[in-house]
């Protein structure tokens, strides 16, 4: 065999100290934005929990000795696309038609918060690509593949574990229906995945297609990049939704039926060109992926806020009492001794009514301003109370205070540790201030309109 010409060592020589010099200049900048990124912005804390998490994982497969994941013979990377190049693209649409409507609707990207999201979404994909395809996949076929049907059994006996497992959310960020429409939506999705790692036998291949995927999802709730809530589902949202998931397991069902025509489980198996199921799957996985909007107006919460910038000098002040009083009106808020729920009262006539249904609040504050009053509840980290109300219109019956009470609007904000008041520089207005966990100020102004403070 004729041996390959080599490289003057003098040029391997400079390729190498470039080649040192940009890994260590990226593994800087890399440290750089991770420090000023997982402490900071959103979504750092989950991005630090899946990297830990995910080198345990790692650490698991390999004292397990299931060094196969990476050692076993198996496509190359961009080889391997094909497989996954349509949903890949898809992802890729939707991502653009997120930033756009992020843009659009003036709530500029975070560059340190996409960071983060990146990184999380990233080991998402490591950890449950090395749990469900690289361990509890290959645990299936080295005990049931010894024929065709077994390999497909295991494929789909991993891929239902999997489905199954995301039956957590319920409670936490989605209703049952949404959740079981996700479950669906995972199982269909597991066995897609685990198709194209049992043809490929690339692990990173089904890591990057899970990444981008979530990547893809979280990137949609423009407003808050995730910071959403569920709510209750509507008739109609309930439907779309099952519609949607039905329509991707059908998508998902014909490129795990065209993946598996293409793919010989044994030398003996005859390929069956079936090239127009990848089409019909891709049209059906577009028509799938244009219910992601509209049904999570109706079954999430999120967020919705400007950005501005405070230009003037500003004084914040943080109050945590148990009693507020207007000074001449009326008006107080205090916490009943009997239920520990927060009461709006009337001092004069000793009518009252109770803010929430339930003992269930974080704090309350009452702001006086020269002309009116404003009412601000927390009721979780996420959901804040909100109305502001003309002292002219103060009236002494129960009727009056039940009004207020059911005009407070239900406003979700990202996670808030405390509220406050922020005073402008020659400005005559306490404007209500809610200090998010990273540090950020939310405020609403005299027109009741949400604002983060763009610094």
């Amino acid at each position: 065999m004729k041996e390959k010409k080599r490289l003057h060592i003098f040029f391997y020589w400079i390729f190498m100290i470039i080649l040192f010099v940009g890994v260590l200049y990226g593994q800087q900048l890399v440290a750089s934005m991770m420090q000023g990124s997982l402490s900071t912005s959103k979504f750092g804390r989950e991005a630090t929990f899946e990297i830990l998490w995910a080198g345990l994982v790692l650490l698991v497969v390999l004292l397990f000795k299931n060094k196969y994941i990476f050692t076993q013979e198996r496509q190359g990377f961009f080889e391997s696309f094909q497989y996954i190049l349509p949903e890949l693209l898809l992802s890729g649409f939707f991502v653009f038609i997120s930033i756009v409507a992020l843009i659009i609707n003036g709530n500029p990207l975070d560059k340190y918060a996409v960071f983060n999201l990146a990184l999380y979404c990233l080991f998402i994909g490591i950890v449950e690509e090395f749990l469900c395809r690289g361990w509890l996949l290959n645990e299936f076929l080295e005990r049931y593949s010894k024929t065709k049907k077994e390999v497909l059994l295991s494929i789909l006996c991993s891929s239902f574990i999997f489905g199954v497992v995301h039956f957590i959310n319920i409670g936490e960020t989605r209703g049952f229906f949404e959740t079981l429409v996700q479950v669906m939506n995972a199982f269909a999705g597991g066995v897609f995945l685990a198709l194209v790692y049992y043809k490929t036998k690339n692990i990173w291949v089904v890591v990057w297609t899970h990444a981008v995927w979530d990547f893809t999802l979280f990137l949609s709730q423009t407003n808050s990049l995730g910071d959403c809530l569920a709510a209750t589902p509507t008739t109609l949202s309930i439907a779309l939704n099952i519609v949607r998931g039905l329509v991707l397991i059908l998508a998902y069902s014909l490129f795990c039926l065209w993946i598996y025509r293409q793919t010989d489980i044994y030398e003996k198996e005859k390929k069956s060109n079936m090239d127009w199921l990848i089409g019909v799957g891709v049209a059906l996985y577009i028509v799938g992926l244009l219910f992601i909007q509209s049904p999570s107006t109706d079954t999430s919460l999120c967020p919705n806020y400007g950005r501005k910038k405070i230009e003037s000098s500003y004084e914040v002040s943080y109050f945590q009492y148990d009693h507020y009083a207007l000074e001449k009106d009326p008006i107080a808020l205090e916490i009943d001794p009997d239920t520990g729920a927060v009461l709006l009262k009337n001092t004069d006539t000793n009518e009252s009514v109770f803010l929430t249904d339930d003992d269930e609040y974080r704090e309350f504050l009452l702001i006086e301003n020269r002309t009116n009053f404003v009412i601000m509840l927390q009721t979780s980290w996420n959901v804040v109370y909100y109305g502001k109300f003309d002292k002219d219109s103060i009236q002494g019956d129960k009727v009056y205070l039940e009004k207020i009470r059911d005009s407070l609007n239900r406003t979700v904000v990202p996670n808030v540790v405390t509220l406050g008041t922020i005073e402008l520089e020659n400005k005559d207005y306490r404007y209500p201030l809610m200090k998010t966990e990273l540090g950020e100020y939310l405020y609403f102004d005299q027109s009741g309109k949400l604002y983060l403070d763009a610094e």
